[in-house]
């Protein structure tokens, strides 16, 4: 449907063509001309790079004096820093009071030489016996060691020990028992050894013949009495395993009246050497359980005898003076022996530099006075010297009431803790300034305590 008229469509074609505009004219590009180039323009070319030339140079002497100003520095702040480092140096002291702190150990034991145990089974006869019916013919030795072995380790000897069997038992089986404790290499066997020869002992000790010999033992396992020089390289150093047994053994006869006379301070020393050793620290505990058995097990008569020959000895149990506190430090237990075996092991210290040292508070606490802390001061002995007052007077009983030298002591402690700087990185500077604030902190409240 058409809404326009006949007439209007009729006008419309009747209109006059609109003429289409002109197609517009291409144009030809053609390149530019180079420009000419007259004398003028390279005179100005040649003198504006003379100038970028002599900018980049005067750029560049600029740098050059920027960096040898850097260079001055650096090597002045080099030079501060040398002189602080010196200045320090000086302040802190020598090379004496920079040297590496102590320490403790000392080799004790050398190259084992662990024998062989032989049992003689003809000495035994109903072992023989025994042996041969068990194995129903001719027994060799062999076999025999081999048939102890078995009772030994079923827990079957005991019974047979404790019932009164065993003829002359003591004689011949209880040391061949005693070379299978400290010298097999099976733990089965030690263990059972030990556990026999503890038992057996706490119930017939006093009435046998035999007496066991630790000191071969611990020959055995390699122990000198002075420190080895060279070792032996084809045998191993130190004692075995076996040793806990044997200290424990020792530990069992401690508590008995079994031991003779000259065996515990014997003992004693060669123990507290052993304590010397790093390679024994497995075994320390023992140890020191066997000294304070020990020392108890004396009379009251034999320790005064025992006492000042024991404490000489211990005294010089090292050459060096870190050794001697470490075993004295180790002396373990509150018993009033060794409180005073630590102290008189303390004195015979002190009168090693002062030959007329009495036994009196002020006499040995006046030695520490003469440590001037401003001058070069050797912190090291310092220490140790203060430990060995300390140890002194704490087991001192008339120390106690003596007010004066108990107020010099605490002064003169006081004195090291507050006047050693906390920054002072002398050998052993900071240790005498804690343990002397410790020592004060201690006394303070015994003192505290008994008032």
């Amino acid at each position: 449907m058409s809404f326009l008229r006949a007439d209007d469509a009729e006008w419309m074609r009747e209109l006059p063509a609109i003429p289409k505009a002109p197609a517009a004219a291409t144009t030809r590009c053609f390149a530019r001309r180079g420009k000419v180039i007259r004398l003028d323009d390279l005179v100005v070319d040649n003198d504006k790079e003379k100038r970028q030339k002599e900018q980049k140079k005067k750029r560049r002497d600029e740098s050059s004096e920027s960096s040898d100003d850097d260079d001055d520095a650096a090597t002045e702040s080099q030079k501060k820093l040398a002189a602080l480092i010196k200045k320090c140096s000086d302040e802190l002291g020598d090379e004496s009071s920079m040297r590496d702190a102590p320490k403790w150990g000392e080799q004790v034991f050398g190259a084992q030489d662990l024998p062989v145990s032989r049992l003689e089974l003809e000495s035994i006869q109903w072992l023989s016996l025994a042996s041969r019916t068990s194995r129903r013919d001719q027994a060799s030795e062999d076999d025999g060691e081999e048939f102890v072995l078995d009772l030994l380790t079923g827990q079957w000897m005991l019974p047979l020990f404790l019932h009164g069997k065993s003829g002359n038992i003591s004689s011949a089986l209880l040391p061949y028992i005693f070379d299978k404790m400290a010298y097999s290499s099976n733990t089965r066997i030690q263990q059972a050894a030990c556990s026999l020869l503890c038992e057996y002992f706490r119930k017939h000790g006093g009435e046998l013949d035999w007496h066991p010999d630790f000191v071969r033992v611990l020959r055995c396992y390699g122990y000198q009495d002075a420190t080895p020089q060279a070792s032996d390289p084809a045998g191993a150093i130190g004692p075995p395993t076996n040793f806990s047994y044997v200290l424990e053994f020792l530990a069992v006869l401690s508590r008995s009246s079994f031991l003779q006379k000259s065996e515990p301070e014997n003992y004693i020393f060669i123990l507290a050497r052993c304590l010397l050793d790093r390679k024994l620290l497995p075994f320390f505990s023992s140890i020191q359980d066997c000294i304070a058995l020990l020392v108890n097990y004396l009379t009251e008569d034999e320790w005064t005898f025992c006492l000042p020959r024991l404490a000489h000895s211990l005294a010089r149990v090292s050459k060096e003076l870190v050794n001697v506190l470490h075993v004295t430090r180790k002396l373990r237990g509150a018993r009033k022996r060794i409180q005073q075996l630590r102290r008189e092991i303390s004195f015979e210290l002190l009168s090693m530099t002062n030959n007329e040292l009495e036994r009196q508070p002020k006499q040995v606490i006046f030695a520490l006075e003469g440590y001037d802390l401003k001058d070069s001061v050797d912190f090291v002995q310092l220490y140790y010297h203060m430990e060995l007052v300390d140890m002194w007077l704490r087991y001192d009983p008339s120390f106690k009431s003596d007010e004066e030298a108990f107020s010099t002591w605490m002064s003169l402690l006081r004195g090291f803790s507050l006047r050693i700087f906390c920054g002072d990185y002398r050998t052993f500077a900071n240790k005498v300034r804690n343990r002397a604030a410790f020592l004060v902190s201690i006394y303070s409240e015994k003192s505290s305590s008994t008032s």
